[in-house]
């Protein structure tokens, strides 16, 4: 029996994420139909599929942009991996929003954080 998570963000820019795996050297593949396997006779349905480093499995995107995976097996220290991919992917879509944006500034919020703007 698997155990397979989701991971809490959607992909929803297949080719930024194609684009992520890229610079980070991660293999990324279109999956046209093909289910990715996970532990014993689970598979699940993607639109594409990315083998990160030291994960025995590879990771599963759907057509609705949710990312499966089965970290079983893999390499203990090897989920810093899934991060650094998402915060690749999301680093490339707010570039993205920001080249089209008429204005980009960072606000300081009372609680101290800061939050990025983009004015359209």
């Amino acid at each position: 029996m698997s155990h397979v998570s989701v991971y809490g963000m959607r992909c929803k820019d297949i080719s930024k994420l194609e684009e992520a795996c890229a610079q980070l050297g991660y293999q990324f593949r279109l999956t046209t139909g093909e289910k990715v396997k996970t532990f014993g006779s689970t598979t699940l349905d993607a639109v594409a599929a990315i083998k990160l480093p030291g994960w025995r499995y590879e990771i599963a995107v759907d057509s609705k942009g949710n990312i499966k995976y089965d970290h079983w097996g893999s390499d203990r220290d090897s989920m810093k991996h899934l991060g650094l991919m998402a915060q690749t992917y999301n680093e490339k879509v707010i570039m993205e929003k920001a080249y089209a944006a008429e204005s980009v500034f960072t606000e300081i919020l009372p609680d101290g954080t800061k939050e990025l703007v983009l004015e359209f």
